[in-house]
């Protein structure tokens, strides 16, 4: 139990500070807390903001996007892409196998933001679960006002 202890105690010593900010939150440079609470959970204007195409209406910061000549095409200037990884320790003092480390247990990786004005995209890929490969989990698009 000692060694499993000191263990969790040298690799949150080994940990920096996080100062990762989801693609949504740094385009428009809020908080994570703005939409959720908690996360992945949504408030009301966090579903006003889906319901919206993942754009806050007359908001839109022009650095966000790459003008491209094309006036329907949006070519966002970052790609939104975020990964989400989990993992965790199970100790059995009882078992032949004192400890198990299951990390990565879950990766995810997520991506959304626009296409054009009224084109709006959300997916994620369900990349590993317990080692094992298992594919697309969803993909949303938005069109929000499409005819004008």
């Amino acid at each position: 139990m000692k060694k499993l202890l000191s263990l969790v105690i040298f690799i949150l010593l080994l940990a920096q500070l996080s100062a990762a900010i989801p693609a949504f939150a740094r385009k428009y440079g809020y908080s994570c807390s703005i939409c959720h609470a908690p996360i992945p959970h949504l408030k009301a204007f966090g579903e006003e903001f889906m319901d919206n195409g993942y754009r806050i209406p007359d908001k839109e910061p022009p650095r966000a996007t790459i003008d491209t000549g094309d006036p329907i095409l949006l070519l966002q200037r970052e790609l939104p892409l975020a990964f989400r990884i989990d993992g965790f320790i199970s100790y059995e003092p009882n078992s032949s196998i004192k400890s198990d480390i299951k990390s990565p247990f879950l990766m995810k990786i997520l991506s959304g933001g626009n296409i054009s004005k009224s084109i709006s995209y959300y997916t994620y890929f369900l990349f590993a679960e317990e080692g094992k490969v298992a594919g697309l989990e969803d993909a949303y698009l938005s069109f929000k006002d499409v005819l004008g």
